[in-house]
């Protein structure tokens, strides 16, 4: 009987030692989480503002083609 119990503590002080080790990977993810999402947060902004910035390019030139359209149309009916 003794034999097995020195064996199970052994294996018990083990499962102790690795589910601090666990404890201690989780405690670090849960510190790196926010500095991460930050980093995430600051690409997605850029990323935001460039799409939105594209967009309103488009934007601006689909209407200077509009524009430049209606006064060709306009200024052929002047001339005939």
């Amino acid at each position: 009987l003794k034999k097995y119990s020195k064996k199970d503590k052994s294996e018990q002080n083990g499962k102790r030692g690795e589910a601090g080790k666990r404890l201690k990977q989780l405690q670090w993810i849960e510190q790196e989480k926010p500095k991460k999402n930050a980093k995430r947060m600051v690409e997605n902004a850029y990323t935001v503002k460039k799409l939105f910035k594209f967009k309103e390019e488009k934007r601006r030139q689909r209407l200077k083609v509009q524009i430049d359209q209606s006064s060709s149309r306009g200024a052929q009916t002047v001339k005939v």
